[in-house]
């Protein structure tokens, strides 16, 4: 419990029956998808008795019928995460809330009520709006007892003990949505309501405004039929969303997920504006809203642009074939994701290991790792709550040499060599400027077609502090001894100025040469100062022979 509190900005209930169904059920992906997917089907049902007690069998029918072929459902119901779960029991809530009403002394009907709401409300925060309308409406129904006062002890004694364990962590916690204007926010909701997260733009928003009219249609048949115990269904929907928007003033929080504890709601709705068109009108208008669904189906199914989730098993996969004992793989996000699929040889490590994070600590332990592994594969995420700006990417890019990239949906494999890989393959040199040690180099290839593009790689390092920037040359001179190409940098690309060496860092130095003409060349380096000209070796020399090519 304190690992998920510390840990996890949502209350626990999903991650405690995830870690008891893995235990009954094992880790394979297919057993644990079927937590969300028994939820999400337990859906169809509770939606269903809730609108046939509300608005009779017609509705309680269609609900089911939409509720089955939901996209949002669907979309939700393969989703190893807690909205499903959520979205459900907020349904077993309200129709628990219901059978309550009819019969509000009976102790039974009170139970149920309170186990259920509190499970409820201990698998997502958005459920809390709805039980304070279940109260709302109770006040307004019944008189208080001491029994409905026990029951709302529980309920929000429980809620709010967690959220009180919680609150560091959600303090800190800045999102994963964003900050739409309110009317974007309705227009997204409806949407989500109509087709879920993969209807076309050509034609979504399209249904998000019939469905949008479809549900005021039946919100209207609601409460005139059930009159004020309709609210828990009529009035979850937009209480949800603009509470939502609400939370997005702070920080980037609107997310269509989160509205999830209202979309059985909205299906009610609809279906009762449906069954309320009549037999004429009604089937057409239900015709659409399944070609609706049909369509938006189609394309979570059959098109990667809609895919709900990123290919993490394609990439977990291919790190698994190709890493080695002597690689690390770095994750920039703390994505279980990965770590799941993956089953491969090299060591894990998240970096930032949490937010926010200090770059000079960050960078020191980079270097730790990187002197320690031969290459590093990095798994790059982008998110505004953990390492926004790409510093770990960055600094590999600097301190390492690109291999490969690779992408799949939604995802990036970056694989870099670090200087202790290319110090195990490349050609002793162990030549020493000042307090400069050249230790090795590394030339590819050695022969090649002209023109010929070749890259070296140099591994220095600086027995102590290295007060003066010093560039580093490159020449590849012909038979005669002439210069036909050259390099002249500070070290890295301009990257890795020598004053900012540490003591004993090995520092990888890459240079591209072109070598247009047939011929033997010889490859030389060496450090200088542009006032004072190139510094000599501890044997007198001004530059040291690191390589051949030869050019055909």
């Amino acid at each position: 419990m304190a690992a998920i509190a510390g840990n996890e900005p949502h209350p626990p209930l999903f991650y405690l029956l995830a870690k008891l169904w893995q235990l009954l059920a094992g880790e394979r992906e297919v057993a644990f998808r079927l937590l969300p997917l028994a939820f999400s089907v337990l859906a169809v049902p509770l939606g269903s008795r809730v609108a046939h007690q509300l608005a009779g069998p017609a509705s309680g029918l269609l609900t089911a019928l939409l509720l089955a072929v939901h996209p949002w459902q669907v979309w939700h119901a393969q989703d190893a995460r807690m909205y499903s779960q959520a979205a459900t029991l907020g349904l077993a809530t309200i129709l628990a809330a219901l059978r309550l009403d009819e019969q509000p002394t009976n102790g039974r009907r009170l139970l149920g009520f309170t186990v259920v709401a509190l499970l409820a409300a201990l698998s997502h925060y958005t459920v809390l709006p709805l039980l304070a309308l279940v109260s709302g409406v109770w006040l307004l129904r019944h008189r208080l007892s001491r029994r409905w006062l026990a029951s709302q002890a529980v309920l929000w004694g429980t809620s709010g003990g967690w959220l009180l364990v919680n609150a560091p962590l959600l303090g800190r916690y800045s999102g994963n949505g964003d900050q739409p204007p309110f009317l974007e926010a309705v227009r997204r909701a409806a949407v989500a309501f109509a087709s879920g997260r993969s209807g076309a733009p050509e034609w979504a928003t399209l249904a998000g405004v019939v469905g949008l009219l479809l549900g005021l249609l039946g919100a209207i048949v609601l409460v005139r039929r059930a009159g004020l115990p309709a609210l828990l269904v009529v009035g979850v929907v937009p209480l949800t969303v603009i509470l939502e928007w609400a939370a997005s003033l702070r920080g980037p929080l609107f997310n269509e997920s989160y509205l999830l504890i209202a979309g059985g709601p909205a299906v009610v709705m609809v279906a009762s504006g449906i069954a309320r068109l009549g037999r004429w009108l009604g089937p057409p208008v239900l015709a659409g809203c399944l070609a609706v669904a049909l369509l938006a189906l189609s394309n979570y199914w059959f098109d990667p642009a809609y895919a709900k989730a990123a290919d993490w098993r394609s990439e977990a996969r291919a790190v698994a074939q190709g890493a080695r004992p002597t690689d690390l793989v770095i994750l920039n996000y703390p994505d279980p994701t990965f770590e799941f699929y993956y089953r491969g040889a090299a060591p894990v490590r998240l970096l930032p290991a949490n937010v926010p994070f200090r770059r000079e600590a960050l960078s020191r332990e980079l270097a730790e790792l990187t002197a320690r592994y031969d290459r590093v594969w990095l798994v790059p995420v982008r998110a505004a709550n953990w390492d926004s700006d790409g510093f770990v990417e960055r600094w590999l890019d600097v301190h390492t040499r690109l291999v490969a990239t690779a992408s799949w949906t939604q995802v990036r494999l970056v694989l870099y060599e670090t200087a202790r890989g290319v110090l195990a393959r490349a050609r002793p040199l162990a030549a020493t400027f000042d307090h400069v040690l050249l230790h090795a180099a590394a030339l590819e290839p050695t022969s090649c077609p002209a023109p010929c593009s070749l890259t070296l790689h140099l591994i220095w390092s600086a027995r102590q502090p290295v007060a003066t920037s010093y560039k580093v040359f490159v020449h590849a001179l012909d038979e005669q001894g002439s210069v036909v190409a050259q390099s002249d940098a500070v070290p890295a690309d301009w990257q890795r100025p020598t004053t900012s060496w540490q003591p004993d860092e090995l520092v990888l130095d890459a240079h591209t040469l072109v070598l247009p003409h047939p011929g033997r060349y010889q490859v030389i380096a060496g450090l200088y100062q542009e006032q004072h000209g190139r510094l000599q070796t501890t044997t007198g020399q001004d530059a040291v022979a690191v390589g051949e090519v030869s050019v055909r």
